[in-house]
């Protein structure tokens, strides 16, 4: 997080998909099609992780900002929202803002920024199943090629 918000760039990260998670049609649980809308992925229950790692994928997107304090309704095996012993709900606190390659179609249609693709996915989920590759802004050097002064 700290280089999202130190060098003011995109962060690619990539790891082990979950399907109940990103409420891929491949699941073998229940998924949120409300979730699919919002583009919200959440971090992975453990029927899911034992479900996902049976066939096992990976995936790949790019950070490009945070919200620490946002927060969504986890969801059990089934698909449900979470509560307590108390009945009242259950979050999952703090969320990459990412863009993903799945198209404008119908994953992040309805994410609260206005743009389709885009979604909010657990920071748990990226830093205990993901893998970031940063670099720094790169150098550009003008060269010119063919003598005319025109490259």
């Amino acid at each position: 997080m700290s280089y999202l918000v130190n060098n003011r760039l995109p962060v690619v990260v990539s790891g082990t998909f979950f399907y109940q998670a990103w409420n891929h049609g491949g699941s073998m649980l229940p998924v949120s099609a409300d979730y699919m809308r919002r583009g919200v992925v959440m971090y992975p229950n453990a029927e899911d992780q034992a479900d996902s790692l049976m066939r096992p994928a990976g995936h790949g997107i790019l950070l490009i900002g945070f919200d620490q304090m946002r927060r969504e309704q986890r969801l059990d095996a089934m698909g449900q929202p979470m509560v307590d012993a108390s009945g009242q709900p259950v979050y999952e606190t703090g969320f990459f803002l990412f863009k993903n390659s799945w198209g404008t179609g119908r994953f992040g249609v309805e994410n609260g920024i206005g743009a389709p693709g885009y979604g909010w996915i657990a920071m748990r989920y990226v830093e205990e199943f993901m893998t970031a590759y940063v670099s720094g802004r790169p150098t550009v050097r003008r060269v010119e090629v063919c003598n005319n002064g025109g490259d």
